[in-house]
């Protein structure tokens, strides 16, 4: 794909040329061995009395072509002085048959028709005051356009769709027309002169393919045809030609678009909305958001806040969540929890406390408990465990340290005792009796 080189013709200076002949001289290039396409963005009010912008020097292609277009927001309406605007004492621009196209400009008065323009391509753009016709290169193609205050034969030899041409020079040649001769295909266009038309007619073409086209002196070519007054545009007393909304003629074309031009700041096809926002919100009873194609959303989101009352999510098919959290806190009223299937859970987890309150724990089958503890303490108060089975208790003790208060020792027959040293403190044992023998064995 054709990559883009954007050069900026700001009339204020802030880009990087004020006039498009200087931009255009400086940076020609065979583009089709670059693989890419020039785009001159246009800004402010760019009409000149320079030398005529010559396309020589310049290689270009469909795809990898020149491309002059309006700074966004800057599009051509059907209001001139709302938009970039362009314009010249000679020639608009000698094309020398590249691939050049116009996009959402205002082109306002010339002295000369575009020259060798074959493959250029003029949409969405608003033309008027003119001294000569605009286009007579067969080949070139007008789309959507608006012109105004024009002479005779404006656009000849000239593929249009959708353009409007309103006259209001008095026409003083045999044969001038609008639209004029055979090589052009004129589709759902407009012709209307305010002067009387004593020498020619609105269309003067004889291509087969014409058709869908509106006249106010029958001339409309094609098999379906329409006709056309003043009222059929916005305000055609201040020059504005849009055809109205209310007209027959707004949804009469191909496709159902309009026959003749509809300019608005989006070019006259999408919309594209630049905003900064502030606070939106949204509330939805029960509402179908369908989304086919291709959709890219890519936002910067800030804190998200979601509430649900009893809501099923279902999620089916393979899904994968990976997401970097914050805490995450969870309470439970009676909550079941089931899982399963295979169910793998990897953590490195931090400190863990967990406090319980008479709870059963019972673990069944083989449980199999592999850790390395640090210190463990543990407090009973009244406390009984019991231990069932056989059970190994195997540890590394350290110092076990036993008190005994009075305990008493004794001895069964047979028994003897080594090394035995006894003490006696006195008065605590007293005796009421005399024995005959008492008989004392040392070993």
């Amino acid at each position: 794909m054709a990559t883009e080189i954007l050069v900026k013709v700001y009339a204020d200076g802030s880009g990087d040329y004020t006039s498009l002949k200087t931009a255009w001289d400086a940076n020609k290039q065979n583009l089709v061995t670059a693989d890419s396409y020039m785009l001159f963005e246009m800004s402010g009010d760019l009409r000149n009395t320079d030398a005529f912008v010559d396309a020589s020097g310049y290689t270009t292609d469909a795809t990898r072509n020149i491309r002059i277009k309006a700074r966004s927001g800057e599009e051509a309406t059907s209001i001139a002085g709302a938009g970039a605007m362009y314009g010249t004492n000679t020639y608009p621009l000698v094309c020398r048959s590249q691939f050049i196209e116009f996009d959402c400009i205002e082109i306002d008065g010339w002295t000369k028709a575009f020259h060798s323009s074959a493959n250029l391509t003029i949409k969405n753009c608003l033309f008027h005051d003119g001294t000569t016709p605009l286009n007579s290169t067969a080949g070139a193609l007008f789309e959507n356009c608006i012109g105004y205050n024009l002479t005779d034969n404006s656009l000849t030899n000239t593929n249009c769709n959708r353009v409007t041409l309103v006259n209001s020079i008095a026409h003083s040649v045999s044969h001038s027309a609008l639209f004029r001769d055979a090589s052009g295909l004129i589709v759902d266009c407009v012709g209307l002169n305010e002067n009387s038309q004593t020498n020619g007619v609105f269309f003067n073409t004889t291509n087969a393919g014409n058709d869908n086209n509106a006249s106010d002196d029958g001339s409309a070519p094609g098999t379906t045809t329409y006709t056309v007054s003043t009222t059929d545009f916005v305000d055609y007393a201040n020059d504005n030609l849009n055809i109205a909304p209310a007209s027959p003629l707004f949804t009469a074309g191909a496709g159902g678009e309009s026959v003749g031009a509809v300019l608005s700041a989006s070019g006259g096809g999408g919309v594209t909305v630049t905003a900064t926002l502030g606070t939106i919100n949204y509330t939805s009873q029960n509402t179908t958001v369908s989304l086919t194609g291709s959709v890219d959303i890519i936002p910067t989101l800030g804190a998200i806040n979601y509430t649900s009352q009893a809501t099923t999510v279902s999620l089916t098919g393979d899904i994968d969540v990976v997401a970097t959290l914050g805490a995450i806190n969870y309470s439970s009223q009676n909550a079941t929890v089931s899982l399963t299937g295979d169910i793998d859970i990897v953590t490195t987890l931090g400190a863990i406390n967990y406090s319980s309150n008479n709870t059963t724990v019972s673990l069944d089958g083989g449980i199999t408990v592999n850790s390395t503890l640090g210190t463990i303490d543990y407090s009973s108060q009244n406390t009984t465990v019991t231990l069932a089975g056989s059970i190994d208790v195997t540890s590394t003790l350290g110092t076990i340290v036993y008190n005994s208060n009075k305990a008493i020792v004794r001895l069964g027959t047979g028994q003897t005792i080594n090394n035995v040293t006894a003490g006696f403190v006195g008065d605590i044992y007293t005796a009421g009796f005399k024995p005959d023998t008492i008989t004392v064995n040392f070993k």
